[in-house]
Order: structure tokens, then C-alpha cells, then sequence
């Protein structure tokens, strides 16, 4: 009866080789094959006791792993031998203590040297106080002498900015306490500059806008436009 494959049923073809014995010989099957799906079968035991091999290697390798390798204890090394130290041969730290104390007994002797040593002979005569002359107040002559404050006029100069940046109205030997006013009748703002003009500023106009100023005291005073220089006047006060 033929063997059948135990994985897909079909039958096993059995390979075997020839053995003399005695005068004749004998057919010794070695292995078993499924020409479906190649499973095979060794029918010596050369498999099973190579697999057995395997097994025991397997184990003897976890034994080896899990066995604990006590460490062995450290050997003592010998103590070194301590060289002594040559008289009359000083570390770099030794001389330079040395030096340090030098220096400082040095600095304390000149401490009490200085302390000790004998003054100069002191001045037999003490200086005399050299009078100080008084100093007669000098009167403040603009304190006593107020500026009088200028009254206003009442008088009204114009002075007008057109349309072409052109100052109208020439003013000349106005007296002190007359107001200018300056008109904008052009279609822009300006800005009216006055250096020498005290506490003038910068004035700026509107279109239609106008600015006034008292001047208090003679003299001649200029004015002119802040981004066009070439566009000004001047105004004469007189006494």
C-alpha cells in the first residue's frame, strides 16, 4: 500500500537505495517525496537526529547565557613610593610666599618708620587774618529804573499776503504801541517767520486767517515766509 502526503493527499513517491547482502541485495528506502506539493520525509533518522542536535546546542547556549560570571576582585596594586624632597629645592608656591612676606614685613616697617618719625618744627608765630574788605552793594539800576509798559495806540497797519506771494502794504515809521496784522488773501497756508520780532514765533494762516502783533519798542524789524525767503518785509517803528 502507498503512502499518501499528509498535506495534500496525493501519493508519495519513495526513493531508495540498493545494499549488498550476503549473494543477493535489498532495496533500503531513504526518503519519501510529493511530486504536488514537495513535501518530503527522511527515512534514515539523519534528520531527526540533527534536529535533536540542534535542541541540545539551543539549551547548552541559554545555560551558558544564564550562568552568572562572578567578577573577580581587583588586584592590589602596590603603593607608590613617596619621593622625599630635596633640601634646599623650594616649589614655585613656596617662593612665592616667600616674597609676600617679605613685601608685607617691608610695608609695616615703613608704616612705623612714618608713624614715629619727628614732625617739623611747627611756626612759632601764627598767621595773622588778612581783613577782608567789604564790599559796598552796588544798586541795580534796572530794578529801580522800570521800563515803562507801552499802551497801545489803538492804530491798526495791514499788511497783506495775495494770491502771487506777494506782502501789500509797506509799513514804515509806525510808532511803538501800533498793531500790524497780517492777512492770508491767498488760496494757501503759510507760515509767517519773524527772527528778530520778540516772542513773534511762527505764525501760520490759513486762507481768510489773520494774525496781529504790538510792537513796544523802535527799531526795524523783518519778517518772511517760512519755506520762501525771497517772499517777506520789514516793518520801521519809530519813536
Amino acid at each position: 500500500m502507498e503512502d499518501k502526503c499528509p498535506n495534500c493527499g496525493n501519493f508519495l513517491i519513495t526513493r531508495s537505495i540498493k545494499k549488498q547482502l550476503g549473494s543477493g541485495s535489498i532495496d533500503y528506502p531513504v526518503s519519501q517525496m510529493c511530486p504536488k506539493c514537495n513535501w518530503s520525509k527522511d527515512l534514515t533518522g539523519a534528520g531527526d537526529v540533527a534536529a535533536k542536535q540542534d535542541i541540545i546546542e539551543e539549551s547548552e547556549i541559554k545555560k551558558e547565557e544564564t550562568r552568572v560570571i562572578k567578577p573577580s576582585p581587583p588586584k592590589p596594586q602596590p603603593a607608590k613610593p613617596v619621593k622625599a624632597k630635596t633640601p634646599g629645592k623650594s616649589t614655585p608656591t613656596t617662593g612665592i610666599n616667600r616674597i609676600l612676606t617679605i613685601a608685607l614685613a617691608a610695608l609695616v616697617l615703613m608704616a612705623i618708620i612714618w608713624t614715629f618719625a619727628p614732625l617739623g618744627k611747627e611756626t612759632e608765630k601764627a598767621t595773622e587774618p588778612v581783613p577782608t574788605p567789604e564790599v559796598t552793594p552796588v544798586p541795580d539800576v534796572t530794578q529801580q529804573t522800570p521800563v515803562p509798559e507801552i499802551t497801545p495806540t489803538g492804530n491798526r497797519i495791514f499788511v497783506r499776503l495775495d494770491r502771487d506771494r506777494i506782502f501789500k502794504g509797506a509799513v514804515s515809521n509806525i510808532k511803538p504801541g501800533d498793531e500790524v496784522i497780517w492777512v492770508n488773501d491767498g488760496s494757501y497756508s503759510f507760515t509767517i517767520l519773524g527772527n528778530d520780532i520778540p516772542d513773534f514765533g511762527a505764525r501760520t494762516l490759513d486762507n481768510g486767517k489773520q494774525t496781529t502783533y504790538i510792537f513796544k519798542k523802535p527799531g526795524t524789524y523783518s519778517f518772511y515766509l517760512e519755506k520762501n525767503k525771497n517772499v517777506n518785509g520789514t516793518i520801521i517803528v519809530g519813536n
